[in-house]
């Protein structure tokens, strides 16, 4: 399998391995046990299936169509639909202390300094960055600080906590269509000097693959658990 940018690639990996435990951790703790084994199984499953395509350069074939980028942007989506309607993703989010499912967030620093670096190796433009269209970190550094408003069950936290999930999604979604757009293929708009190559390669995928919507997710589960709980005050 290849690896692009060993030296970048290497700490990437740890941190994602971290990410895959943490999550795995909290579905065993805060779901049934058949139910965390069904969702730790497909996660692994899909990580697995995504890292096996992009190490064999199955996404690098920018003439293709449609797209093959598609095969990670499509079942994503539907992923997140899930998340944002089905039960399941509800019992997570109220079984979760509301304070974890936001500074969990924090992980997004460490996601955008590779992204820096995979800047400064040519793998991916300079818009992609805090020095061009993608002003993540903001989401990654304020999560620190919203997670003590968090523990906070009053309705002007939840207010904020809800107010500050819809403007990090804003950013975030800003972020993904500049990369999608940026990235080789038919849906390329933004002829950016350098193509967002990294996000097609081993273990770069892993990016729009997991930590993308692994961020939307507890976006969509802090909404939901504020929600409930806002609702649950006006009875």
């Amino acid at each position: 399998m290849n690896m692009a940018a060993p030296e970048i690639s290497q700490p990437f990996i740890g941190l994602t391995l971290g990410l895959i435990a943490v999550t795995g951790v909290a579905f065993v703790r805060l779901l049934p046990y058949r139910r965390a084994t069904a969702a730790l199984m497909a996660m692994l499953a899909w990580l697995a299936m995504q890292g096996i395509l992009a190490g064999k350069g199955f996404f690098e074939t920018p003439h293709s169509f449609p797209p093959r980028m598609g095969l990670i942007v499509i079942p994503m989506l539907a992923f997140l639909v899930w998340v944002a309607r089905g039960k399941l993703p509800l019992t997570f989010a109220e079984a979760c202390p509301g304070r974890y499912l936001v500074w969990f967030q924090a992980f997004r620093i460490l996601v955008e300094v590779t992204i820096y670096k995979l800047t400064q190796a040519g793998l991916m433009p300079r818009e992609m960055t805090f020095e061009g269209r993608n002003f993540d970190i903001i989401s990654g550094v304020s999560a620190v600080a919203m997670g003590f408003v968090a523990k906070k069950s009053s309705v002007w936290a939840l207010k904020s906590i809800i107010s500050w999930n819809l403007v990090c999604a804003a950013i975030l979604c800003v972020t993904v269509v500049t990369g999608v757009l940026s990235a080789p293929g038919p849906q390329r708009m933004l002829m950016t000097p350098i193509p967002n190559r990294a996000v097609l390669l081993f273990p770069f995928v892993y990016i729009p693959a997991f930590m993308v919507p692994l961020a939307f997710s507890l976006h969509i589960l802090s909404v939901r658990k504020s929600l409930a709980m806002l609702q649950k005050k006006s009875e």
